[in-house]
């Protein structure tokens, strides 16, 4: 299933619970829900029990990481 981007009420609930602002957030058709911040910090965000940790992974990144950060990806 392909990314499918989260309105704003649902990343208001994740700025709720991390306690940090989000810049745009992703569901993938299950529980756990990808965000990422607007320094450029990629987490996953548990929808039903607010469990929440940052994603280090570097494959973690969307189309829209090289049109808002274009700096972090010279280079490549």
């Amino acid at each position: 299933m392909s990314a499918q981007r989260l309105n704003a009420k649902s990343i208001r609930r994740i700025e709720r619970t991390i306690g940090e602002p989000v810049k745009m957030a992703w569901s993938h058709g299950g529980y756990w829900m990808s965000f990422v911040t607007p320094d450029h910090r990629h987490g996953e965000w548990r929808r039903w029990s607010g469990e929440w940790h940052w994603d280090n992974d570097p494959m973690a990144h969307y189309t829209t990481c090289r049109e808002w950060w274009p700096d972090d990806f010279e280079g490549d």
